[in-house]
């Protein structure tokens, strides 16, 4: 086979307790073993600013593995969605990218199944590859429940209408070909800023520029626990924390929208009238409305959001509060 070079990048904060496990579960890949798979390997991980022993870890594996490159860009903590970016900078000019989480565990084989569906794609596409994956609670152990049975991915196919406020493209089981990062990393500055979750961001453009391939199968244990960033553990059993967690996922989801509609709006790419119009719509949500003009826009998003009708109410209430 033809040399293939692969990226997984990490942005670690505070990872301190699950860092080693996750880095042993890449390394040791089942594809990584074969003596006949030609290709180059790469983990560049960034430290977002640990005061815990997450740097410590990252230094003796480095010294350890010539895989591993700490990047050290001097520029402390900037957030998960930032650091991200800047580790897509460093590699996107590898064949085939993966985000990884700090803290799940990737199964034996995720990395052979992914550069399987690689090798069948054109490498002239703007491709995103997923997978399923495994809930896991905070020992990495699997629930037995599936991320596409969480967020009913089994009854909604993958569309752009959906990524606009569905779940299925996270960083945890995500991974693109050197084609999307290069457009990825036209986005400015601004419009970086005002992108709230990177994967989710990523995943609907690359499935409004290019193609999202899903892998029907589960291929890490996406481990929940309480320190986690974001997550797959449903509302929050105290009433106030469960309001604030949704006001946080509703403007995630409206500023990332707005921000990518921003973008295709800026750099012209030929996107259909039909998206860029749907798009439009949130991206109208984040500008200060009076109440008979936001109660349009919403009878306009609606049929997008019904599925989700328990968050409507709060919707409602938190609509015109989003900023940029």
């Amino acid at each position: 086979m033809n040399k293939i070079s692969i990226a997984v990048i990490i942005s670690t904060y505070n990872g301190g307790k699950f860092i080693e496990e996750q880095i042993d579960s890449i390394l040791n890949q089942s594809f990584f073993k074969y003596p006949d798979n030609n290709y180059d390997l790469k983990l560049i991980i960034r430290d977002d600013g640990s005061s815990d022993a997450t740097k410590n870890t990252l230094e003796n594996y480095e010294k350890k593995y010539k895989e591993i490159e700490i990047l050290d860009d001097q520029l402390g903590n900037i957030g998960v969605v930032r650091s991200f970016f800047e580790l897509l900078k460093q590699s996107a000019d590898y064949d085939i990218i993966f985000f990884s989480d700090q803290d799940d565990i990737w199964l034996n084989h995720k990395v052979e199944k992914f550069i399987e569906v690689y090798n069948k794609s054109n490498s002239n596409d703007v491709i995103g590859i997923y997978s399923d994956a495994w809930i896991a609670d905070d020992k990495g152990k699997s629930k037995g429940t599936k991320m596409s049975q969480m967020y009913d991915w089994l009854n909604r196919p993958l569309s752009v209408e959906f990524l606009t406020w569905g779940f299925r493209i996270t960083g945890a089981n995500y991974a693109i070909n050197n084609k999307a990062a290069k457009i990825v990393l036209q986005l400015s500055k601004n419009e970086i800023k005002n992108v709230a979750m990177h994967d989710a961001a990523i995943g609907l453009l690359i499935e409004i520029l290019g193609k999202n391939i899903l892998i029907n199968e589960p291929l890490l244990n996406y481990r929940q626990h309480e320190n986690n960033v974001v997550g797959a553990k449903g509302s929050a059993s105290n009433p106030i924390k469960k309001i604030t967690d949704l006001r946080k996922l509703i403007s995630s989801i409206l500023l990332n929208n707005a921000s990518i509609y921003n973008f295709l709006l800026r750099k012209k790419f030929g996107v259909s009238t039909d998206i860029m119009d749907h798009l439009k719509k949130y991206n109208d949500i984040t500008v200060k409305h009076s109440f008979k003009e936001t109660h349009k826009i919403l009878k306009e998003i609606k049929k997008d959001i019904w599925w989700r009708h328990k968050r409507i109410t709060l919707f409602f209430v938190w609509l015109n509060k989003v900023k940029k």
